[in-house]
C-alpha cells in the first residue's frame, strides 16, 4: 500500500532543462544596431520545452541587460509554450509568432533594448 498519491515536481524535458542555459553572447553588446541579419549572440536549449528553458535564460540575460520585457518565438519551432512569466512579481509576454524567424528567439528588455539569439537545435550539440 502506498501512503499517497505520488506527485511529480518535475517533468522530464524540465529535468532536461536543469542547469544553466548554454548561451554565447557577443563581447561588445549593441542592442540597437538596426543592421539587417545582426544577431547578438547563440542559445543551445536543452530541450524544445520553452517553459522549462525560459526561466534560467531570461535569469542570465536579466542579470546582464536589466528586466526582461518580452520574449519572442517562432510558433511552430517549440513544443507549446507558456503565454507569460513571472518577473518579480508580474507577468511579462512570452509571444509565438510564424513570422519571427525559427531559428531565432528575440528578447526585449524593459528599458526598450532588444536582441536576437540565434537558437541552435537541441541534439545539435
Amino acid at each position: 500500500m502506498s501512503s499517497g498519491p505520488h506527485v511529480r515536481t518535475t517533468t522530464p524535458k524540465a529535468a532536461m532543462a536543469a542547469g544553466p542555459p548554454r548561451l554565447k553572447l557577443r563581447a561588445s553588446q549593441n542592442p540597437t544596431a538596426p543592421t539587417p541579419g545582426y544577431v547578438d549572440g547563440a542559445w543551445w536549449p536543452r530541450s524544445r520545452d520553452l517553459s522549462a528553458e525560459l526561466p534560467a535564460l531570461r535569469a542570465v540575460l536579466a542579470a546582464r541587460l536589466g528586466p526582461i520585457d518580452r520574449i519572442a518565438y517562432h510558433t511552430t519551432a517549440w513544443d507549446p509554450a507558456v503565454r507569460h512569466f513571472d518577473q518579480r512579481g508580474s507577468l511579462a509576454p512570452v509571444v509565438g509568432y510564424r513570422r519571427q524567424g525559427s531559428d531565432t528567439v528575440s528578447v526585449t528588455t524593459t528599458a526598450g533594448d532588444s536582441l536576437v539569439l540565434v537558437v541552435v537545435p537541441p541534439g545539435r550539440v
